[in-house]
C-alpha cells in the first residue's frame, strides 16, 4: 500500500514564500533571524516527537513506526478539547495536559495489549506490528473526526503578536520556545534524579539484568512507553493553535522524528534537542535567504526544506556513523536465532515450483470469467520483484532499508525518460530503465555499507527522500508532482493478458536470478559477512565490497520491477518513491518470513491480495488491513512461510522451549519468580545458579511434576503447563534425574526396554515375551552411551556415574525433541562427564534435540553448553555465552561471592 506524504502543500507554501535575491541586505538579514526564531519554535515539536521515540527505543528496543500517530492523535484529541474547553487560559492549556496524558494511556494500553507480546521477536518485527498500528488509528481518527482538515482555537492571550526587527513573530511561538527546554530539563531530572530514572538508564544499558533488582520489566516497559507517547502526544497538542488536524500527520511525522533520533544518536535525548534544534534552524535558514545565485546558476533554497533534515542525516551519518552523540548498539541477548544455511531445492520443492508456474502460465485462461485477474496477478509479480530484491539483501545481506523504494522509483522513471525524452522503442526502455536504479545505488550503496543496524535503514531512508525531492521539483525533467503521462507498452503487449504473460516471464527471471546468486560465491560471502564480519575479514573477505555488490543486484532486480510498474500504469509520479512504498516493502517481507527464500513471494502475494480484497469492502479498509496483518504477526512470529516451513517440514534451528513469566511459590515463598528464556533445537542450554536458586523447580515444572503458579511453557508450539509428565513425555520430552532414578530390580537391557515398550504403548499386552522385544534397539541405544557391555546387569550394583548413562539411553528411547539433564555427569570422573557430555552435544547437533541441562562442574558448562542462564533466589539474573557470563561481576557477586571469578579449568560447585 503507497502512503502519500503530503509534501505537496509544502511545496506549494514554499514556492509563495518569494525571492529575497533582489531584496537588500539588511531587510534579508532581518528577515532570516526571524525565520531563525520561528525555527526554535519548530525544533519544539519536534523535540517533543523525538525524545518521546528516543526514549521507548533505549529501553524496549522497538523502533515504534506508530510513533507519529500518537503525534497526530495528540492533535486530534487536543482539537476536540480545546474546541469545548479551551476558551479560558485554564481550560486552553488543561486541555493540552489532558489531550497528553489520554494519549499516553493509549500508548501504555498498546504496549500491553499487543507489544507485550512480541518483545522477543526479531527487531524489524516491531516495525512490521507498529505498522499496522498506523493503519489501524488513522482510520480510527478517520471514523472519529472525518476526513476533513480541523483547525483549533487560538491560545488564550497568545493570540497577537510581537514585533522583533520589524517583523511579527506569534506570541504563540515564543511560548513554544520556553517550552522546549523545560520539558528537556524535566527530562534530564526524572532520568538522573529519580528512582524511575535510574531503572530507565539501567534497562538501557542492560534490560536482560533488571530482574535482579527486583524490577517488574513489564510494568517499566508500559511506563516508559506511556511516557514516551505522552510527549508525542503533548508535541502534537501544542501545535493546534499553528495547524490544521489532518490525517497525513502522522507518517510525516515519524519520519521526521526518525531522523531528529539518528542524527542525535539512538537513545539519546540531549541528541534528540540538538537535533531538533540543528534541523529546524537549518530549514529556517533556507526559507529565510530563499533564493540565491552561484556563478550564474539561480538555486532555489525555499525547495530545498522538501529534503533538508535527509541531507542532514545523511552528512551526518557518513562522519559520525552512530549520531551526533550516540554510540554503538550492543547485541540484544535475546536476539533472533541463525538463519538454517541455505540449501538447494528438493525434488518436492522443484515439483512444487514447477506445479505453480503451470499454474500461472494457464491462469489468463480464465480471464473472460474474471478479467481483472490479469491486472492484479500483474500487481503481484511486481510485488514479488521488488519484495524477493529488498530480501536479497535484508535476510542473507542482514542489510536493513527503509528506502527501497528509491531504486523501484528510479527504474520506473528511467524506462519512462528512455520512452519519452530519448524515443527508444518500449521494449529497450522497459530493459534499460532498471540501468538507472543500479547507478543510483552504486552511488548510493557505497556510503551505505559503511554502517550497520537500525544506522544503515535510516541512511537509506535519506536518500530516498532525497531522489524523491529531486523528481518532485524537477519539473523539466520529470514533470514534478505530475509525473511522465503516456507511458504505453507496444501494440503487441496491450492487451492485458499479453502484459500478464511478459511481466510472469520477467518474475521468473528475476526471482531465478536472486536465487541463484544466493547459492554463488557472493551469496557465501554476503551471508558469512552478515554472520560474523570480523571472521570474514579476518579470512580475507572485503565486506564492505561485497555488500555493495549486492545492493547493486538488488536495485537493478528492484529496477526492473519498477520498469514493469511504468509500463503496467500507463504513467508515473513521485508516488512511487514515497516512503509508503519502502514501507509497503518492508511489510512484505516480514510478512512472508525474513528467514526463508520463499517468504518474500508469499508475503508480497498475500499482501497484495489483501490490500486489493479489503479495500473494495469498506472506507475503513486500512484498519483491516492493519488488524489482519497484527493477527498474522501475533500469530505467526517468524512469517507465514517460516511458519510452514517449521511446521510441516521441521529442520534447523527452531524455537523449542519457550518460557514466558514462569512463577511458583511454596507457602509464599517464591522459589521461581518471572522467570523467561527460550530453547533452540539442537542447543545446549545451561541453567546455572547457587544451591537454592530454583533449577530444579524449573525443571519440574518443565516436565509436569509441579504446576506453575503463573506463566507459561510453550514446548513445540503447545502449552504444556500443568500437563501430566507422561504426557508430556509422549510429545517428546526426555528427562533425567538430579538422583539418578532407574528400575534396580531390572537389567540395564530391562530398563531401556521398558521405555521402548511404554512409546509403543505396548505396556498392557498381557502376553509375549519382553527379552527379545526391541532388544536390537535397546543394545543400540546402550552402545551409543557406552554400557552395552553392562547390559545383563542390574542396576542396582552399577556405579553411580554407569547409572547417569543408563538414564541417557532411557531418555534418548522416545526419540526426543526436548531433553532435560538434572546435574547429568554427578558422581563421574572428570574424564567420563566430558564425555558424556560431548556425546550429548554431538547428538544435540546430528538429531537436532534441544537440551537443558544443570551442572556442578563449571569446566563442563563452559566447555559443552551453547548458552548459559544464571538463577539466583529464583530470578533471573543474566543469560549468555560463557565469555559474557564468566565476566559478569553481578553473576560473580551473587554466585562465587564479590571479588571471585569463574576458570573453565577449575570445577566450582552450585
Amino acid at each position: 500500500m503507497a502512503i502519500l506524504l503530503r509534501e505537496e502543500g509544502v511545496a506549494q507554501f514554499i514556492d509563495n514564500v518569494g525571492s529575497f535575491s533582489d531584496i537588500s541586505t539588511e531587510p534579508m538579514l532581518s528577515n532570516l533571524l526571524v525565520q531563525l526564531v520561528n525555527g526554535l519554535a519548530d525544533a519544539c515539536a519536534l523535540f517533543l516527537v523525538a525524545s518521546g521515540l528516543s526514549l521507548i527505543f533505549g529501553v524496549t528496543r522497538i523502533v515504534n513506526f506508530a510513533h507519529g500517530s500518537l503525534y497526530m492523535l495528540g492533535v486530534y484529541v487536543a482539537y476536540s478539547l480545546t474546541s469545548r474547553f479551551g476558551t479560558s487560559v485554564a481550560g486552553f492549556w488543561a486541555s493540552l495536559a489532558g489531550a497528553a496524558l489520554l494519549v499516553g494511556a493509549i500508548g501504555a494500553a498498546i504496549e500491553m495489549s499487543v507489544l507485550r507480546r512480541i518483545y522477543r521477536a526479531p527487531e524489524l518485527f516491531h516495525l512490521l506490528a507498529t505498522f499496522a498500528l498506523v493503519l489501524i488509528i488513522r482510520d480510527a481518527a478517520l471514523w472519529l473526526w472525518g476526513p476533513d482538515d480541523l483547525f483549533g482555537p487560538r491560545a488564550p492571550h497568545l493570540e497577537g503578536a510581537v514585533q522583533m526587527l520589524g517583523h511579527a513573530l506569534p506570541a504563540y511561538d515564543l511560548a513554544l520556545i520556553v517550552i522546549g527546554p523545560l520539558v528537556l530539563l524535566a527530562l534530564w531530572y526524572a532520568l538522573t534524579r529519580t528512582r524511575w530514572g535510574t531503572l530507565v538508564r539501567a534497562a538501557s544499558a542492560d534490560r536482560e539484568m533488571l530482574g535482579a533488582l527486583g524490577v517488574n520489566q513489564a510494568w517499566l516497559f508500559t511506563g516508559v512507553f506511556f511516557v514516551g507517547a505522552m510527549l508525542a502526544g503533548l508535541g502534537g497538542a501544542l501545535q493546534v493553535p499553528r495547524m490544521s488536524a489532518n490525517l497525513s500527520l502522522d507518517i510525516e511525522t515519524i519520519g521526521n522524528a526518525f531522523v531528529v533520533v539518528v542524527v542525535g544518536g539512538m537513545g539519546s535525548i540531549p541528541g534528540a534537542f540538538v537535533a531538533a534544534l540543528l534541523i529546524a534552524e537549518i530549514k529556517a535558514m533556507c526559507i529565510g535567504i530563499g533564493h540565491v545565485s552561484i556563478i550564474g546558476v539561480d538555486f532555489s533554497l525555499s525547495k530545498f526544506t522538501l529534503a533538508a533534515e535527509f541531507v542532514v542525516m545523511a552528512v551526518v551519518l557518513v562522519l559520525r556513523p552512530w549520531g551526533l552523540f550516540g554510540r554503538a548498539q550492543t547485541i540484544a541477548r535475546s536476539a533472533a536465532p541463525a538463519d538454517q544455511p541455505l540449501r538447494p531445492a528438493t525434488r518436492a520443492m522443484k515439483i512444487a515450483g514447477a506445479v505453480v508456474v503451470i499454474a500461472l502460465a494457464l491462469a489468463p485462461l480464465a480471464a473472460d470469467a474474471f478479467p481483472y485477474m490479469p491486472v492484479l496477478f500483474v500487481e503481484i509479480m511486481i510485488a514479488v520483484l521488488f519484495a524477493a530484491s529488498l530480501h536479497f539483501i535484508m535476510g542473507p545481506g542482514g542489510m536493513h532499508s527503509f528506502g527501497h523504494a528509491a531504486y523501484f522509483g528510479l527504474g520506473a522513471y528511467g524506462a519512462a525518460l528512455f520512452l519519452k525524452v530519448f524515443a527508444l522503442p518500449m521494449e529497450a526502455a522497459l530493459v534499460l530503465g532498471p540501468l538507472i536504479a543500479g547507478i543510483g545505488t552504486i552511488v548510493f550503496g557505497w556510503f551505505c555499507v559503511r554502517l550497520s543496524g537500525v544506522y544503515l535503514a535510516m541512511l537509506t531512508l535519506a536518500f530516498a527522500q532525497i531522489v524523491w525531492s529531486v523528481v518532485f521539483q524537477w519539473d523539466a525533467v520529470t514533470g514534478g508532482s505530475n509525473g511522465i503521462l503516456g507511458i504505453w507498452p507496444s501494440p503487441w503487449l496491450s492487451s492485458p493478458v499479453a502484459f500478464y504473460y511478459l511481466t510472469l516471464a520477467f518474475a521468473l527471471i528475476g526471482v531465478w536470478l536472486l536465487r541463484r546468486m544466493l547459492f554463488s560465491p557472493l551469496g557465501l560471502a554476503m551471508r558469512a559477512g552478515r554472520d560474523s564480519p570480523l571472521r570474514a575479514e579476518a579470512i580475507g573477505v572485503n565486506v564492505a565490497r561485497v555488500q555493495w555488490a549486492a545492493f547493486v543486484a538488488a536495485a537493478l532486480v528492484c529496477g526492473l520491477a519498477g520498469s514493469l510498474y511504468a509500463f503496467s500504469k500507463g504513467n508515473i509520479s513521485p508516488e512511487a518513491i514515497s516512503v509508503g512504498r519502502s514501507v509497503d516493502g518492508l511489510v512484505m517481507v516480514l510478512l512472508g518470513g525474513i528467514q526463508t527464500l520463499a517468504g518474500p513471494i508469499v508475503g508480497a502475494s498475500v499482501f497484495t491480495w489483501l490490500q486489493d480484497a479489503v479495500a473494495r469492502q469498506t472506507d475503513y479498509w486500512q484498519a483491516l488491513l492493519g488488524a489482519a496483518i497484527l493477527v498474522l504477526v501475533i500469530a505467526f512470529p517468524q512469517g507465514i512461510a517460516g511458519f510452514v516451513r517449521e511446521r510441516f517440514f521441521g529442520g534447523g534451528a527452531m524455537t523449542l522451549l519457550s518460557i514466558a513469566h514462569l512463577s511458583k511459590s511454596f507457602d509464599g515463598v517464591h522459589a521461581v519468580d518471572d522467570v523467561s528464556f527460550e530453547l533452540q533445537s539442537g542447543q545446549l542450554l545451561a541453567l546455572i545458579g547457587p544451591n537454592g536458586a530454583g533449577k530444579s523447580t524449573c525443571f519440574n515444572m518443565i516436565n509436569g511434576q509441579l504446576k506453575p503458579t503463573a506463566g507459561t511453557i510453550r514446548f513445540d508450539g503447545h502449552d504444556i503447563a500443568g500437563m501430566r509428565p507422561r504426557d508430556i513425555w509422549r510429545r517428546g520430552v526426555g528427562r533425567t534425574f538430579q538422583i539418578a532414578a532407574t528400575f534396580n530390580s531390572m537389567t540395564v537391557l530391562e530398563n531401556v526396554q521398558m521405555a521402548l515398550l511404554s512409546r509403543e504403548r505396548r505396556v498392557y499386552t498381557l502376553f509375549g515375551r519382553v527379552a527379545s522385544w526391541k532388544e536390537d534397539e535397546a543394545l543400540a541405544l546402550l552402545d551409543l552411551v557406552g554400557m552395552a557391555t553392562h547390559a545383563r546387569r542390574s542396576c542396582a550394583v552399577l556405579a553411580y556415574g554407569d547409572v547417569k548413562r543408563v538414564e541417557l539411553a532411557i531418555a534418548l528411547a522416545n526419540h526426543p525433541k526436548l531433553l532435560l539433564m538434572d546435574e547429568p555427569t554427578a558422581g563421574m570422573a572428570p574424564q567420563e562427564r566430558n564425555e558424556l557430555m560431548a556425546l550429548t552435544a554431538r547428538l544435540a547437533k546430528e538429531r537436532n534435540i534441544g537440551v537443558l541441562f544443570t551442572e556442578h562442574s563449571m569446566d563442563v558448562v563452559f566447555s559443552h553448553a551453547d548458552k548459559l542462564i544464571v538463577l539466583a533466589r529464583g530470578r533471573l539474573i543474566a543469560q549468555g555465552d560463557a565469555e559474557a557470563i564468566r565476566n559478569d561481576a553481578r553473576v560473580r557477586e551473587v554466585y562465587l561471592g564479590t571479588g571471585a571469578s569463574f576458570s573453565p579449568r577449575v570445577g566450582a560447585s552450585t
